[in-house]
């Protein structure tokens, strides 16, 4: 009985009857008309199986049941119908919107049969869903393990992009997050193609022969062959495989409105060229000052939503660091107290302006002093390195 059953109609009282006849059977609930469904759906959802009568104000039974599809994807749809709208439940079964439709006047003994069979349905879907979803993972893990074993290096990598294609997607709200978040994890999958030496080279920014460059330009299609052939990766081999397309080429679209593949692989493009340059020594503002000025072109809204990125995201470097050396975006690993104890600053807090002046207020009249533990983002602490010492 943890399956609930939704009836929906604008007459009361035959919701009533339905709730006497087949409450005690079915974990049944009823909405009186389709707007009060779909916001129950919304609120209270999900239903197991969807009863609507067809004839209803404000939308019929068929037009409530294709906006339910959004708000309930797993649920087995069936209309209570007249024989005036025959011709159209026929046409929605044949189109796969509905299990099932009953044709009035239909009796409690016949509608508990038909829902009996809508749950086994919906039991029946939800298993070779949840068997998909886990041969799916586990195809995945695989690929991402190979990765790991083989380059650990570009594995490394993947991950870190794959933290910022979660945040880009959280910042636009989009919907089957799970996809762009794949798409970064198996970004750098071709790579198991290359040489161990190529990778560092590309790593450590230095250019490479042609015939290198041409291999490791080729690596999404390669990780794009590699995926395509996996049940509901099609879209994910798409965005992998075109990860390197300048934006420049396409046609100005809302980011709502662009299709999945072609959003996919902007944000991947987006997200492995900050990576790069982080990586190479830029911090956080300049690296996404230099996106905006890349010759082949970054979709600016996804470079601007990589400004609100937390600091912990990017890739950082544990060092021990005088107190009076302290510096904007490195994160405290420890507690820093004053010499009589008091806490001035707990662990986990990013050093920013105001805090670095309030520090600095309390060294000079000796109050701090000494070495701390700091988590240095890898940019900030090359940058230090090429900034001459000022004696």
């Amino acid at each position: 009985m943890n399956e609930k059953i939704l009836f929906v109609d604008d007459d009361e009282l035959i919701l009533s009857s339905y709730e006497r006849s087949l409450g005690r059977q079915f974990n049944l609930e009823i909405a009186a008309g389709p707007v009060q469904a779909l916001e129950k759906i919304a609120s209270a959802g999900p239903y197991a199986v969807i009863v609507s009568d067809m004839r209803m104000p404000l939308m019929n039974g068929l037009e409530m049941l294709q906006r339910t599809q959004s708000l309930s994807p797993d649920s087995i749809r069936l209309i209570l119908t007249g024989n005036a709208d025959l011709r159209t439940a026929i046409d929605a079964v044949n189109e796969g919107q509905l299990f099932r439709f009953l044709e009035k006047p239909c009796s409690n003994e016949v509608i508990a049969r038909i829902l009996t069979a809508a749950l086994e349905q919906y039991r029946l879907q939800r298993s070779e869903k949840e068997l998909l979803e886990k041969t799916l993972q586990g195809s995945i893990k695989v690929l991402t393990d190979v990765l790991g074993l083989v380059n650990p290096e570009a594995f490394s990598t993947a991950s870190r992009i794959t933290l910022y294609a979660r945040h880009v997607s959280a910042h636009f709200k989009l919907k089957d997050t799970w996809r762009y978040e794949m798409a970064a994890m198996l970004s750098h999958l071709g790579c198991v193609v290359l040489p161990t030496e190529t990778l560092e080279a590309v790593r450590l920014g230095r250019k490479l022969p042609k015939d290198q460059e041409i291999r490791f330009a080729g690596h999404p299609l390669v990780a794009r062959e590699l995926l395509k052939n996996i049940p509901r990766l099609e879209v994910v081999a798409g965005m992998v495989g075109r990860q390197r397309e300048r934006f420049e080429d396409h046609p100005r679209i809302p980011i709502m409105e662009r299709d999945a593949e072609t959003l996919g692989a902007q944000i991947l493009k987006v997200c492995i060229e900050f990576e790069a340059l982080v990586r190479g020594g830029h911090v956080h503002v300049a690296a996404i000052t230099s996106l905006l000025d890349l010759p082949d072109g970054c979709d600016p809204e996804i470079v601007s939503a990589l400004r609100t990125l937390p600091i912990e995201t990017l890739p950082c470097e544990l060092h021990t660091v005088d107190v009076k050396d302290l510096g904007l975006l490195m994160v405290l690993d420890e507690d820093l107290r004053t010499r009589d104890g008091a806490l001035l600053v707990a662990k986990g807090i990013e050093v920013t302006e105001t805090l670095l002046f309030r520090i600095q207020n309390f060294h000079h009249r000796g109050s701090v002093s000494g070495a701390i533990r700091v988590l240095m983002p890898s940019s900030v602490r090359k940058w230090l390195e090429r900034v001459p010492a000022v004696n």
